[in-house]
This record gives structure tokens, C-alpha cells and sequence, in this order.
């Protein structure tokens, strides 16, 4: 019986979704797509630690610090030697799958709350350097293919998956509609869902 009580509220929420909410103010559409690029640092450095604990250890005090230093005092790692998307020494998949994501992902979530492209461009240039400099830099020296192509690739992906939002949002049927918004944009619409955004 408990099972079936779950299915109807689930079956509630796809097939008879919420009213859309107001018109997002100034306030809100600066507030959540720097909320949301906060968090999937965050989530990102969390994640990096458990994958990688030697490399992200924050007990190693004078070692983080020290390269922390040379990240703002020498040149990103740009080795022309190495294969293709490997410039920095790390796997193609990394450099070119998941910093191509992360940079979608940011880009994304600023042109949803209605910024144009060249802003979030610029706000996915500022997270990528928060990211090399702030946050990764104590533990790994900056990467020049990191810098270069999350921005660029956020925009390529970020602006494919835009405009295939934008279409799912035209469809009819709620429960296709909804399923398919998880699909192209799992966090932004878990987002909706839990806070009532507009976008």
C-alpha cells in the first residue's frame, strides 16, 4: 500500500507539474546560477578527494602551500609533447569529456536565467580560474587545456544543450517533458523541481 501512495505522488508531480512560478527578479537570476556554479566546485573538489586522496590530501600543509605559490608564479601546463587533450599529463577523457561538461554546465545555468552568451561565457572564464587557481591550485599547477577549453567547450556544449532545452520545454505531454529535462539538464531541473525556479 505504501508503495502505490509513492507511485500516485510521483505520478502528481510529472503528469500535473507545479504552476510556473513569477518572473525571476534581478536578485534571483545572478543568485542561482552562482549558487548552483558554487556548489558543483564544491561538489567537484569533494569528489576529487575521494578519487583521487593522495594527489587532494589537505593535511600535507607545506606541500599544498608550496604549490600553491609556484601555480601563481609559473606559466599553466601546456605540454605540446604529450597526446592530443593530454597537454597537462592527465587523461584525454578528463581534459576533454568532463572539463567540456563542467564548463557546459556553467554556462548553461547562466543562459537559463536569461544572460546572454558573452556573460556567461565570462562567468564560466571566472569559475574555470576559481577552479585552477583557488581550489585545485594547492594541490596540482594550473592547466593551460583546462583554462582554454572548459570555457570554450562550456560554450559549444552549453549552447547545444540550451537550445535543446528550450525545445523540451515546448513539449505537451508533462511526464516526456519532464523525463526528458533530466536528461539533458539533470541538476538544473532537480533545481526546479526543489525550489520552484522559473529556469
Amino acid at each position: 500500500m505504501r508503495g502505490s501512495r509513492w507511485l500516485a505522488l510521483v505520478a502528481a508531480v510529472l503528469v500535473h507539474p507545479r504552476p510556473a512560478a513569477a518572473e525571476p527578479g534581478e536578485l534571483q537570476r545572478w543568485l542561482v546560477p552562482t549558487l548552483h556554479s558554487g556548489t558543483l566546485v564544491l561538489v567537484m573538489r569533494l569528489g576529487s578527494s575521494a578519487r583521487w586522496p593522495e594527489t587532494y590530501n589537505i593535511r600535507r600543509h607545506e606541500r599544498n602551500a608550496d604549490t600553491f605559490r609556484r601555480s601563481w608564479s609559473a606559466a599553466p601546463t601546456f605540454d605540446v609533447g604529450e597526446r592530443f587533450f593530454e597537454w597537462d599529463h592527465d587523461p584525454w577523457t578528463i581534459n576533454l569529456v568532463g572539463h567540456g561538461l563542467m564548463g557546459s554546465e556553467l554556462h548553461l545555468r547562466h543562459r537559463q536565467a536569461r544572460h546572454p552568451w558573452w556573460l556567461a561565457l565570462t562567468m564560466t572564464v571566472a569559475w574555470t580560474v576559481v577552479w585552477e587557481y583557488m581550489v585545485e591550485g594547492w594541490h596540482k599547477h594550473p592547466s593551460g587545456i583546462d583554462l582554454i577549453w572548459s570555457p570554450t567547450g562550456g560554450l559549444l556544449i552549453g549552447e547545444g544543450r540550451l537550445w535543446l532545452y528550450r525545445r523540451i520545454r515546448r513539449i505537451h505531454r508533462p511526464v516526456v517533458r519532464h523525463l526528458l529535462l533530466y536528461v539533458v539538464d539533470p541538476f538544473g531541473q532537480l533545481e526546479r523541481d526543489l525550489f520552484q525556479l522559473p529556469f
